[in-house]
C-alpha cells in the first residue's frame, strides 16, 4: 500500500492461469493490470516510497525487479537460481532489497539497483 496523498494505491499479486500484478486505488476503483509479460510465481512486493517503485520477486524465473507504478521502467535487481531459488517475501530499506528464500531458508541482502554486495 500506498497511503500518501499523491499517490493512494494499492498492488497485489495473482498467480492464476494469468500471472499478474495489479494496482488499484485505495477504494478498490481503477484497477488496472501493470505487469503480465514475463512472470510466473510473483511473490513478495515491496514499495520504495521516496522513489515511488515497486519491486517484486518471482520464485519460479528466479529474479528481483522492480518498475515504477504503471509497471513501466521495469529493470532486473538480480536473477539467478544460485542465489534466488525460492525468494518469497522481500522489502526494501534505504539502498538495499532484503529478501527471504524458502528453499535455503535464509535472509539475502543486495544493493537495490544492481543487485551487488550480496550478504
Amino acid at each position: 500500500l500506498d497511503p500518501r496523498i499523491d499517490a493512494h494505491v494499492m498492488f497485489w499479486t495473482d498467480w492464476g492461469q494469468n500471472p499478474r500484478i495489479e494496482r488499484a486505488s485505495m477504494d478498490g476503483k481503477m484497477r488496472t493490470v501493470i505487469i503480465n509479460n514475463k512472470i510466473y510465481w510473483p511473490n513478495g512486493l515491496s514499495i520504495d516510497y521516496p522513489n515511488k517503485l515497486l519491486y517484486f520477486a518471482d520464485a519460479y524465473l528466479d529474479y528481483i525487479d522492480f518498475c515504477d507504478y504503471n509497471g513501466n521502467n521495469r529493470r532486473q535487481v538480480v536473477a539467478s537460481d544460485l542465489i534466488l531459488q525460492h525468494p518469497h517475501a522481500l522489502t526494501v530499506f534505504e539502498d538495499f532489497v532484503y529478501w527471504s528464500d524458502r528453499y535455503t531458508n535464509r535472509v539475502i541482502r543486495a544493493n537495490k539497483w544492481h543487485g551487488g554486495n550480496q550478504t
